[in-house]
């Protein structure tokens, strides 16, 4: 017999947190799974314009090329806290080898960090990334619009931006 709120998942039995409350709202949870998924398209993309390409990107630790698809957005600072979760300074497109197996290549990184941003900028995220902040609902609906626009202006033709512009969220 299974207890309320858990579910098999991948052949493993896993908590299931429901996305949306009594009331029918998303929870906090659920809202900031949505903002770090258009969060990520959003630096990604910008990555890759950077690069002057659309559907290639360049990984800022390794410096190889790779599809969009294949980019995941990196954090330069662990332990964030939420305060510097969603700061696009600290946050640049990696590949999923320097990203997940080699730990964010924090040595190359920290090079990138000083190349592009210099050594306040790198001492203002770890500064920040001390401090806990609570997200609010509020917080997270403004965060996911803010994402969401910055995302359109890149890339007006984003799936993600269609589906938040189908929902009515964005225009």
């Amino acid at each position: 017999m299974m207890r309320k709120n858990w579910m098999v998942r991948g052949g493993k039995l896993r908590r299931h947190r429901p996305r949306k409350d009594a009331k029918g709202n998303l929870t906090v949870l659920a809202l900031k799974k949505d903002v770090w998924q258009v969060f990520s398209r959003y630096i990604r993309r910008r990555d890759c314009l950077r690069q002057g390409g659309f559907a290639v990107g360049r990984c800022c630790t390794c410096g190889r090329i790779y599809p969009f698809e294949k980019l995941q957005a990196g954090h330069f600072v662990d332990g964030r806290n939420n305060s510097i979760l969603f700061d696009e300074r600290g946050v640049h497109a990696q590949c999923h080898g320097c990203n997940m197996f080699k730990g964010g290549a924090k040595l190359e990184y920290h090079d990138y960090m000083m190349r592009n941003y210099g050594a306040n900028v790198i001492e203002e995220l770890r500064r920040k990334s001390h401090i806990a902040v609570p997200f609010t609902v509020p917080r997270l609906n403004f965060q996911l619009l803010l994402w969401l626009n910055a995302l359109a202006t890149l890339d007006p033709g984003d799936v993600l931006v269609a589906k938040y512009r189908k929902k009515g969220i964005i225009l």
